[in-house]
């Protein structure tokens, strides 16, 4: 028998005997009272596939438990000594979980040390995460596509501004789509492929927040060998209050478990003052934890069957920070999904209006005399920035301000 292999993702463990024909799979290990526990599954592989042999809990040091699981596999399979695979395997992988991370000397040495390595250029590099953030119906979902494409090798019939510098697979965790809305994009985007399509871009449908389905998606990267994960989108992918600390310190903590590259998909602060840069929705520690950020702006300018859009690099603690990038999404029944460079010098944002501008419409339209709560609600704004604007807007005169507090505008009687 020889030595066995040991894979790990995050709180995920597979052992191998490659000889054997034999793996065993600890998911969701944790530190117990008695002990590192996990959920523990063992397979016999053969080349029309895995069958199962035994699932269960097992405490990893338990004598007695690890006896009666070689006694249920000896009666499953009495080729194989079960004993000494059941002791080998729970010894390497209560090592191995105990041990952690392993600690390494940082070297100041240019010529000994790589850059660091990118899997998409110019903004996504290897094992660490990129938020792209921007207003619903922005165009996220299909750049993430398009990015799942790139990354697997996949070439267009012309030039894009981002570049797949490998053939890896891809795991796209969807908390709002379907399998067959996905698949139908990629088919649409095939039609225009150089280079097809690799059979690497994996899907898998999520409902829980991403700490809750964490050991099974550690579980997937395991079996489809995937480099880069795609989030859609964060909001559900977090889980929680979005604006807790606590939210955003969780989801980042489960992501660096995943042990690749993340590309994740995310709205925009509601009503950002337009007169600074938009942030993530959220948190302050989403924008934070994130080694790179990007914001997608629809753009004006685009024809009935397509749009362009805007992707303003944000921060990068990686590179600079790289001109921003204009792409253009045309739609064909016949021809699919085309996607080129656009010069967005030529088009102008198609925003949200500002704040102010809807408080006036509401006003011109539902007015005179509204409570600051009932304009926030017509024009789905925040309260608080609804009533910092209203102070603004009579101190220009704009607006004016009734005794129990209902806002008018100047010239209504």
């Amino acid at each position: 028998m020889n030595s066995p292999q040991i894979e790990r993702v995050g709180s995920t463990f597979r052992v191998e005997w490659i000889d054997l024909q034999i793996a065993v799979d600890f998911r969701y290990v944790r530190s117990q009272r008695f002990g590192p526990g996990a959920e523990v599954a063992w397979f016999l592989k053969t080349p029309s596939g895995a069958s199962l042999l035994h699932e269960g809990y097992l405490f990893l040091l338990n004598d007695k438990e690890r006896a009666r699981v070689a006694s249920v596999l000896n009666l499953r399979l009495d080729s194989i000594d079960w004993e000494p695979l059941v002791q080998q395997a729970t010894a390497l992988v209560t090592r191995e979980f105990r041990k952690g991370s392993p600690t390494v000397v940082l070297r100041a040495d240019r010529s000994a040390i790589a850059k660091p390595r990118t899997l998409i250029h110019p903004f996504i590099y290897e094992n660490m995460p990129f938020v792209f953030f921007g207003h619903p119906g922005c165009g996220k979902s299909l750049l993430g596509l398009l990015l799942a494409l790139l990354a697997t090798g996949a070439r267009f019939d012309y030039p894009l501004p981002f570049q797949g510098s490998d053939s890896i697979p891809v795991l796209y965790l969807d908390w709002e789509g379907t399998a067959p809305d996905q698949s139908y994009r990629l088919s649409q985007f095939a039609q225009r492929l150089e280079v097809p399509q690799q059979e690497k871009i994996f899907y898998r449908r999520c409902a829980s927040p991403l700490a809750v389905e964490a050991g099974s998606i550690q579980k997937s990267i395991m079996d489809t060998g995937a480099k880069l994960v795609i989030i859609d989108s964060l909001g559900l992918a977090a889980g929680g209050d979005l604006n807790a600390s606590q939210s955003a310190q969780e989801f980042f903590a489960t992501l660096r478990t995943l042990d690749c590259a993340s590309i994740i998909l995310a709205h925009n602060a509601k009503n950002a003052d337009s007169s600074k840069p938009s942030t993530i929705y959220g948190s302050t520690f989403h924008g934070a934890l994130a080694r790179g950020i990007a914001e997608v702006r629809a753009l004006k300018g685009a024809s009935g069957n397509g749009f362009d859009i805007e992707i303003i690099h944000r921060k990068s603690n990686i590179s600079r920070l790289q001109p921003s990038i204009g792409l253009k999404f045309e739609f064909d029944d016949e021809a699919g999904i085309s996607v080129s460079s656009c010069d967005i010098r030529s088009l102008q944002h198609s925003s949200t209006p500002r704040v102010r501008d809807k408080i006036l419409a509401v006003l011109q339209k539902d007015g005179p005399g509204l409570l600051p709560n009932a304009i926030a609600e017509q024009s789905d704004c925040i309260p608080s920035t609804i009533r910092n604007e209203l102070r603004r807007l009579v101190k220009e005169g704009l607006l004016k301000q009734t005794d129990d507090e209902r806002y008018l505008l100047l010239d209504s009687d």
